[in-house]
């Protein structure tokens, strides 16, 4: 019987179609400057945040592009309230 170590593979926790609108959304604000953006899932308004400061948002997934990391994540100010 082989015994095969098996290693956990990552997952990314959002589906292949929000990485992709994410990425598109991280593009945009490196254009336009911006620090915060919602992102529009759909019936799930503003229930996503991509943020240059990881300190605007709770979450545990990031994007890297063009030098500079987005954070994603839910909104801190919706979670303090």
């Amino acid at each position: 019987m082989s015994m095969e170590r098996w290693e956990p593979q990552k997952m990314n926790r959002f589906s292949e179609k929000v990485m992709v609108r994410l990425r598109e959304e991280a593009k945009a604000m490196q254009m336009m400057g911006e620090e915060l953006q919602s992102i529009d899932l759909g019936e799930q308004k503003d229930a996503l945040w991509l943020s240059t400061d990881p300190e605007k948002v709770v979450g545990t997934e990031k994007i890297e592009m063009g030098g500079q990391t987005f954070y994603i994540g839910i909104l801190r100010e919706d979670i303090e309230e």
